[in-house]
């Protein structure tokens, strides 16, 4: 990392390595022309060299080159700094000229870290530090559309930046939007993926934010990525359990909100006659679906949020590992009945039997091989389908005896483009030290150039629009360019019942919202219930109706954005 200081610390994770001992070639060009190019410097791992510049700045040239080339140059027009610490997103981004080439040959950073305390700060979750720039578009550029060295070489530290401290002190991701300006330099640095809608512009950000802060601190609050995940490490060794640790992802987590949605009711018999309450809720829900990786075939635990604030009084504030249906299976999308209850067993390679969850839980619907060349690879006169998923869950809040705090808050998740689906024994040797974790898993913007024997192939939609009707070759599944990278997404967001009118407002509860107790206990997690009796179907529907869920439906694509995502 280049610091605003005469001298440069190089770290040596960006040399090459030769024999466990690091070679650093300094190229000094002086004002003569006169290039004198030293003899490479070995130097012992976690050594580091002090380079001075008087009056200048060090530049390196090409950070993702085996060699590293530092040059001192004189200092640039100086950039105001933002009035806030907080990095703010662009307005705008700057479209890279087409002559500018991007790095290929980088190889990525370990995808697993071991977080380590900050000298001074706060410890770091295992969620920290998870996600590594593509190099071929994870890039920072000039306003001219030049790309800028320096900001690139620190796009991950930049990344990084925007974190919260969650209720146990430590250090966790939170959301960030998918461009946004490096202070120090102004460069506009793309991540190349996006976490749906920015919940500090939520009416009740300054509520959820009160919920998370860790002893009081607010202003260093937000919502923790991977907070739960975290929990159930410590809940796990805490009661001598055998769980596995479950870190989700960094790009797989999704935020989405809204305000004044009303609630209505509707009953089995016509469910598509809607019955008026006259309440309205405000909801934000987030939840990790991931859509790019094989992790959903097999792992049933996903991280969800969810809070919703009622005209009538209803308040919630629930944060859990929901359980989407069984570990080791999913359920067919597209089964033949229609009723998606075909279960694909997919086993435990990469999950376990002891995860807790049933098929009463909710499911995982996701789209295999069959269901591709049933509905997305058809003959003439026919359409390519969505590629859909549909994840339902429930937030329900249960006590030590089972009974039930909080129920019937069953929520989905869908997403209408997502980037992978099941296909058994698929691997993908081209990925490198990534490959592992897309095993099982075909690529859906591959799709898009795929003729079966019989003629069948994508017809119509997403791959028709970004291929301009086949005519645009070679785009990869992790191509910004691509018509498939999760970005559009819906929720079908209900209020749930409540029965805590004899009970506190603060329960804690296991990291699967079970066992609530007045008291915090190893690995518990928070949660809010209002102090109130509220039961929807019994006071609009006599006992009959139930709750009818609505959809918010948005689309997050950007140009930037480009799997995995």
């Amino acid at each position: 990392m280049i610091k605003k200081y005469l001298y440069l610390l190089v770290f040596l994770s960006l040399a090459l390595f030769v024999g466990g001992f690091a070679a650093l070639v300094l190229t000094l060009n002086s004002t003569d022309a006169a290039a004198r190019t030293r003899a490479p410097i070995s130097l012992g791992v976690d050594e580091t060299i002090s380079i001075k510049c008087p009056g200048g700045k060090l530049a390196i040239a090409d950070p993702q080159a085996a060699t590293l080339v530092i040059k001192c140059v004189a200092p640039p027009t100086p950039t105001p700094a933002p009035a806030t610490a907080t990095p703010k997103p662009a307005t705008a981004t700057p479209v890279p000229p087409t002559a500018t080439p991007a790095p290929t040959t980088a190889t990525p950073p370990p995808t697993t870290p071991t977080p380590t305390p900050k000298p001074g700060g706060p410890e770091l979750s295992m969620a920290m530090g998870l996600w590594n720039p593509n190099p071929k578009f994870d890039v920072c550029y000039n306003a001219d559309g030049s790309v800028n060295a320096e900001a690139t070489a620190g796009i991950k530290d930049f990344h990084d930046s925007f974190n919260v401290i969650g209720p146990d002190g430590k250090l966790y991701p939170t959301w960030h939007p998918p461009t946004a300006v490096e202070p120090k330099t102004g460069a506009v640095c793309r991540f190349g993926h996006e976490h749906g809608r920015d919940p500090s512009t939520a009416p009740n950000w300054n509520d959820i934010k009160a919920f998370f802060a860790f002893n009081g601190n607010v202003a260093r609050s937000g919502i923790p990525f991977g907070y739960v995940s975290e929990q159930m490490d410590v809940w796990s060794q805490a009661n001598g359990n055998t769980l596995p640790m479950r870190h989700e992802d960094h790009v797989g987590h999704k935020i989405e909100w809204e305000v004044n949605v009303k609630v209505e009711m509707a009953n089995p018999a016509n469910a598509t006659v809607k019955i008026p309450t006259g309440v309205t809720c405000t909801y934000l829900a987030k939840v990790h679906q991931g859509t790019s990786t094989h992790d959903a075939f097999e792992n049933n635990l996903h991280e969800v949020v969810y809070f919703s604030k009622c005209s009538d009084g209803q308040d919630l504030k629930l944060v859990k590992m929901a359980k989407f249906g069984k570990a080791g299976e999913f359920l067919r999308l597209c089964d033949p009945e229609g009723d998606r209850k075909t279960v694909i067993p997919t086993g435990f390679l990469y999950s376990n039997p002891a995860y807790p969850g049933t098929a009463q839980d909710g499911a995982r619907n996701i789209i295999d091989r069959s269901c591709i060349e049933r509905n997305f690879l058809v003959p003439e006169g026919k359409w390519s389908v969505n590629t859909y998923e549909a994840w339902p869950g429930s937030m329900n809040i249960t006590g030590k005896t089972g009974q039930e705090l909080v129920r019937g808050v069953d929520l989905l998740f869908d997403v209408e483009n997502s980037m992978r689906y099941y296909q058994p024994g698929k691997t993908h040797p081209e990925m490198g030290a990534t490959a592992a974790k897309y095993t099982d898993a075909g690529f859906t913007m591959d799709l898009c150039y795929e003729t079966l024997a019989n003629g069948n192939r994508s017809r119509g939609g997403a791959c028709d629009i970004a291929t301009n009707y086949g005519t645009i070759k070679g785009i990869s599944w992790d191509d910004s360019r691509s018509a498939f990278k999760g970005t559009h997404r819906g929720v079908y967001f209900k209020p749930g019942d409540v029965k805590n009118s004899a009970g506190p407002a603060l329960w804690y509860t296991d990291p699967f919202g079970e066992n609530a107790q007045t008291t915090p206990f190893p690995g518990s997690i928070k949660q809010y219930v209002i102090q109130r009796d509220i039961n929807y179907g019994q006071k609009y529907g006599g006992g009959v109706a139930f709750t009818d869920p609505t959809l918010i439906d948005r689309d997050y694509e950007n140009s930037t954005v480009h799997a995995p995502n």
